[in-house]
């Protein structure tokens, strides 16, 4: 793979990696032929190709990120799955019981034809990208699950167009905090992330950031702790 991790990473710092979908098929199937067992059983079980695809191409290009990182075959990696469904690195040997892997920590993320991919040395790290999604009525969306500050930010704008961006963008911000958390997004969603760069989840304070995303998304990372980070944003390619 051809992108490789900036060197000389520390603990706040954070890279973020922006992927499309649309890889000719030769090498979707070498991306696919680096998942492992249960990653390839998930990517099966889709029944469009385009989720099939997006689902390929966010794995591999974690895969690929993390191994170059820490020096190993993609395809070695091991994962642990947190119990809301987080990945952390188990390491380049087998076995489910592993524990996490030191020194790295990984998030990834799809929607639409884009996918990202967050690493930090040691800070616990989410990623979220949001496909606009047009006719999507984020009026009721945010009335039942945002803080009241951000239902008035998404409906002071009488443009559809401006109101799903701003909806999108703060479901991002949710997201990036939830997952850098490792915990449930329907207990992220009450907790404003409005024109705040740092939040309280779950007892502990976690520090938001937007990213430069395509037009028609929006994406977010967000890093544990309330210590000041610097973003290094990059285009993978499985070239």
């Amino acid at each position: 793979m051809s992108m490789r991790p900036h060197e000389g990473a520390d603990a706040d710092v954070v890279h973020v990696w922006l992927a499309g979908d649309d890889v000719p098929e030769p090498a979707l199937t070498r991306m696919h032929a680096l998942l492992d067992a249960e990653e390839q059983r998930r990517a099966a079980a889709f029944l469009r190709p385009d989720h099939r695809r997006r689902f390929i191409v966010a794995h591999a290009a974690a895969r690929s990120i993390v191994g170059a990182r820490l020096g190993v075959p993609a395809e070695q990696i091991r994962w642990r799955i947190g119990p809301h469904g987080k990945p952390s690195v188990a390491g380049p040997h087998p076995g489910p019981d592993s524990a996490p892997r030191a020194g790295i920590e990984v998030n990834l993320s799809h929607s639409g034809s884009l996918c990202a991919v967050a690493v930090s040395a040691t800070r616990p790290v989410g990623v979220d990208v949001q496909r606009l999604c047009p006719g999507m009525d984020v009026a009721a969306m945010a009335r039942r699950y945002f803080a009241a500050p951000e239902v008035a930010f998404v409906l002071a704008d009488t443009s559809p167009e401006v109101r799903s961006s701003r909806f999108i963008r703060l479901w991002a911000r949710k997201e990036a905090m939830v997952k850098a958390a490792g915990g449930r997004l329907l207990r992220g969603m009450p907790v404003s992330v409005l024109d705040r760069s740092v939040v309280d989840f779950d007892d502990r304070a976690h520090r938001l950031a937007d990213l430069t995303a395509p037009a028609g998304f929006h994406a977010a990372v967000a890093l544990g702790g309330d210590r000041p980070y610097h973003v290094v944003e990059s285009w993978w390619s499985s070239r």
